[in-house]
């Protein structure tokens, strides 16, 4: 069953009616070639989901569905926030698919002093995050956050609660345990030049522990990719 993102589907009971434009409505009609009465997947990015069924089509550029089953879920579990280098290409983009399968809350694209990337394209990155979720059945879109400088960062994360830690090859052993017992954890990853010592200073000065995993050194998006999914499956284990 194809899923499809509609950010107006709200609370709303069996039978109501939604209309689908743009993109999605695009997609259904030309792609998937949806006629009245075929079974859809829609969700908001935000908790809710539910099948719908094509009631009517007009043309090619919309499509009015009636929802058949509609569920909120909460967020619930461990939070994984992710500040990471923008890697060069399209190796960011990779790894902003996997990230949103693992099941990241949120990202944020970080300028480091030896940083490479200085931007990136938030409405491409955006579209690449909404696939994911449709491809995993996730129903909570990760906030993807503007890059920014990693002292401004810094302030914005002075007060959030848990575990934090940042990819340092010289760091300790990765604290692989039973479980994490808090509610979030927060993850830097460095560029591949480094994170310069003074960045690291400031980072361990606000409560991260400098971490490692034993073996080669990895790329950006191999890192941040390896540090959700340790997390992730740690958390499982609390």
């Amino acid at each position: 069953m194809h899923s499809y993102f509609l950010s107006h589907l709200g609370n709303c009971d069996d039978n109501s009616e939604i209309e689908v434009e743009g993109d999605e409505a695009r997609h259904m009609l030309r792609v998937l070639r949806a006629r009245v009465g075929t079974i859809v997947r829609v969700f908001n990015g935000v908790g809710g989901s539910g099948k719908a069924q094509v009631i009517r089509i007009d043309g090619r550029q919309s499509a009015r569905l009636k929802v058949l089953g509609y569920e909120e879920q909460s967020r619930g579990g461990l939070q994984i926030h992710i500040a990471v280098a923008v890697a060069k290409g399209d190796r960011f983009e990779t790894m902003l698919d996997m990230l949103t399968q693992i099941g990241v809350d949120s990202i944020t694209p970080i300028l480091f002093e030896r940083s490479v990337v200085q931007t990136i394209k938030l409405e491409r990155c955006q579209k690449i995050i909404i696939e994911a979720c449709k491809q995993s059945r996730r129903n909570w879109l990760p906030q993807l956050n503007n890059i920014i400088r990693l002292s401004d960062w810094h302030h914005t994360v002075a007060d959030r609660p848990g575990i934090r830690w940042v990819a340092d090859p010289s760091g300790q052993p990765f604290p692989v345990s039973n479980g994490l017992s808090d509610n979030s954890v927060s993850i830097v990853i460095g560029p591949e030049g480094g994170i310069t010592e003074y960045e690291l200073e400031r980072l361990v000065e606000s409560g991260f522990q400098s971490v490692k995993f034993n073996g080669p050194i990895m790329r950006i998006e191999t890192a941040a990719v390896a540090f959700a999914s340790i997390a992730k499956l740690t958390s499982y284990a609390g």
